[in-house]
């Protein structure tokens, strides 16, 4: 598997000041789906190798409306599985798509943007904004939290990771699928809307 090779290297949108977006929109159709790879190296230091796991990604539209923020758990836009993304994760174990781009700045992936969808590796994900979801200990299984505010919309509220309840016991079959993948630290419920390192395994075709 070669690294970094991307049109889009982590960190970063296809279409920023460098390059003029498309009068015809199929001119970037082409790299939504694109699967990429990258090293597992550090956010802080870039010439660091943290593991030796590798971050697996897709090329996605964001065509939510608004800016998708780095860290968040996202879903696929319908009749576009694997190409395109229309917003936040709202509902608690709920299937999504992937996680935006931990890298990217705060002002995550403006609106009808191409970015990386982190689905496979480490990655940095957002916790719940209130601490109703309890604290996160290292290994705990991890999925789609609820918006506390405004659950039909893409309130920023959404796309948030939290642990499986305490009280499910029985993780095969449908609760299964809420596995979105296992916290790589703590995080107390104190630290909220905070990023935090886990390892997602997202399957698509879900």
């Amino acid at each position: 598997m070669s690294y970094n090779n991307s049109p889009c290297p982590r960190g970063t949108v296809f279409y920023d000041d460098s390059r003029t977006v498309p009068a015809v929109a199929g001119d970037m159709n082409r790299l939504e789906g694109l699967p990429v790879c990258y090293e597992d190296i550090s956010y802080v230091d870039k010439a660091t190798k943290v593991s030796g796991r590798e971050v697996k990604a897709i090329l996605v539209k964001n065509v939510s409306g608004i800016a998708l923020k780095p860290g968040q758990l996202v879903t696929w836009a319908t009749g576009y599985v694997g190409r395109k993304v229309d917003g936040y994760a709202r509902t608690t174990g709920g299937k999504i798509a992937g996680i935006v781009d931990d890298w990217l700045p705060a002002a995550g992936a403006a609106d009808d943007q191409i970015f990386n969808l982190i689905v496979k590796g480490p990655v940095r994900v957002k916790s719940p904004t209130d601490n109703g979801g309890g604290d996160i200990a290292s290994g705990d299984h991890l999925t789609a939290d609820t918006a506390t505010t405004a659950a039909a919309t893409n309130s920023t509220t959404g796309g948030r990771a939290a642990k499986i309840d305490a009280d499910t016991t029985n993780l095969t079959g449908e609760y299964e699928r809420r596995i979105i993948g296992i916290a790589l630290e703590a995080n107390l419920s104190s630290n909220t809307d905070a990023l935090f390192d886990a390892c997602v395994d997202i399957n698509i075709a879900d």
